[in-house]
């Protein structure tokens, strides 16, 4: 029938049929690329433990264009990097694959966990099992070393490897940490400083299992992102990609005596983070929406697209990472002039706007001020 029709319309069959063709080769290249990503960071990951090299300490050091209100600890998907005045000091510098989620600060001592994962999606690495977590501390001496120019490397000790976890997040309250691994589990530890810094595991508790009763087939879209603690609960946040789910990004609470886990708060972010209980009050972020929430309020919304990640509530009113969002990790692991860290007030203005030329921000720490988004607050001067 096709042969009866006029030379227009001929031609215009093949130039639709040359482009289709060409979709597909776009697409089958994107995922020929992708798979390929996959293998090498599969083969970065199997060289890497067997060297037990997962990142370097040598400090590198860069001059920005804007200065930071006050001094802030940055984990990210290359390290840790610190920020006072306009110097970034690069103090972690993770291996490729390798991210740095959790920071927390005990006394004048970092803890921070340095993972990888390969996300499960729709992809046929389902079956694959590439996961760890490296939990690593340093001395704030060391750093105020660096800062004062008598040292260029940052000593950090290996505290813990976990080859089952992947710890999103990091808290610490009356002695304890609070580690949340991203499949559902919630680890507490007790700290140990006899002869040095160690940490003891007295606990695991299993949300997914149980009460949550939510499939692991939909991780990466739903995991637990988010830890704080009071004297009575302990709260975890769990993530849900609303566009790919029908979950809620959801604040459950742990009871600290009987275990017993109970909804918190639900909410209708599309991507859920940083939710999390300071002083009574709920705070989190719309990651993909750019919003910011207090209670039930939005005090807060990004002018420009970002990804919001990487809350720190302080005495000052709030830091809060910027990334620029992308469905590619290749394109997140990147350093990236366009990632923000925004200075908030407590009234939810933004104070101030730096571009300090890192990958994706997962936390934010506050110095010189008293840190909350820590359930034990404290306050280090460098």
């Amino acid at each position: 029938m096709k042969n009866n029709l006029p030379i227009s319309r001929k031609l215009k069959y093949i130039i639709h049929g040359k482009i289709d063709y060409l979709k597909s080769f776009k697409y089958s290249f994107k995922e020929s690329l992708y798979a390929w990503q996959q293998s090498r960071r599969i083969y970065n990951f199997d060289n890497l433990i067997n060297k037990n090299k997962y990142f370097d300490n040598k400090v590198k050091i860069k001059t920005l264009k804007e200065s930071a209100p006050y001094p802030v600890l940055i984990s990210n998907s290359k390290g840790i990097s610190l920020i006072k005045d306009n110097k970034k000091f690069n103090i972690l510098n993770t291996s490729p694959g390798f991210y740095v989620f959790g920071l927390i600060v005990i006394k004048k001592r970092i803890l921070a966990s340095i993972n990888f994962h390969l996300p499960i999606k729709s992809y046929p690495n389902v079956a694959i099992s590439k996961r760890i977590s490296i939990l690593v501390s340093t001395d704030f001496s060391n750093i105020e070393k660096v800062i004062n120019g008598n040292a260029s490397i940052v000593d950090w000790d290996i505290i813990q490897t976990d080859k089952e976890k992947s710890y999103s997040y990091l808290n610490f309250f009356q002695n304890y940490i609070y580690a949340a691994d991203y499949l559902g589990k919630v680890d507490i530890f007790k700290i140990k400083e006899k002869n040095k810094f160690n940490l003891e595991k007295i606990h695991s508790i299993d949300l997914t299992k149980n009460y949550i009763h939510y499939p692991t087939y939909f991780y990466p879209y739903l995991h637990l992102n988010c830890v704080s603690a009071d004297e009575n609960y302990f709260y975890v946040g769990l993530h849900a990609y609303s566009k790919m789910t029908s979950f809620n990004s959801s604040l459950y609470k742990v009871e600290h005596k009987t275990k017993k886990i109970s909804l918190e708060k639900n909410t209708n972010f599309i991507s859920g983070h940083d939710m999390m209980i300071v002083d009574n009050n709920f705070y989190g972020v719309d990651s993909p929406n750019g919003f910011f929430y207090k209670n039930n309020k939005c005090i807060f919304k990004t002018e420009t697209k970002s990804f919001l990640r990487g809350l720190s509530i302080n005495e000052n009113g709030f830091a809060l990472g910027a990334s620029i969002f992308s469905s590619k990790r290749s394109d997140r692991e990147a350093i990236n002039g366009e990632n923000k860290i925004l200075f908030i007030n407590k009234d939810g203005s933004l104070n101030k706007c730096i571009s300090p030329n890192l990958s994706t921000i997962y936390r934010i720490f506050a110095l010189d001020t008293f840190e909350y988004s820590q359930s034990s607050p404290v306050n280090v001067n460098i």
